[in-house]
């Protein structure tokens, strides 16, 4: 029972990349006067759209946290050092694609991204606080 709290936070970051409004796209207009106006555009962390511009953080962390979560029921079924360094590993990629569209500029992240990013974050904190420990 006590490791089945491994499941909620990668669980919660699964739920906010599965809402319409946790990646961002920013799109150029030229406006009636010539200036350029920015328009912003939200999609799911799992639509293949921000892919397609070049926004490849939010596709590569929704698929690094359905494995994570895949992982973690595994660790939670049956433990063992093994899988426990495949979640850390995971979870470590998924907390690094998840800050991927900083790259790209503040606008490209959402406060949706940002609890994800923080999420993951707790997640790989509380396994590595585990593994001091010595109870995964």
């Amino acid at each position: 029972m006590k490791r089945l709290r491994l499941l909620i936070l990668p669980l919660a970051a699964l739920a906010l990349e599965a809402m319409p409004f946790s990646a961002v796209l920013l799109f150029a207009e030229p406006g009636d006067d010539g200036a350029i106006e920015y328009i912003r555009r939200t999609t799911s962390y799992f639509s293949l759209t921000p892919f397609g511009y070049a926004n490849f953080g939010p596709l590569l962390t929704a698929l690094l946290s359905c494995l994570l979560l895949a992982l973690t029921v595994w660790l939670c079924v049956r433990p063992g050092t093994g899988i426990y360094k495949a979640v850390l590993t995971v979870n470590a990629l998924a907390v690094i694609t998840s800050l991927l569209p900083l790259f790209l500029g503040t606008a490209f992240y959402s406060l949706a991204g940002a609890v994800i990013s923080a999420a993951l974050t707790a997640q790989l904190l509380w396994l590595l606080y585990n593994k001091r420990k010595g109870t995964p």
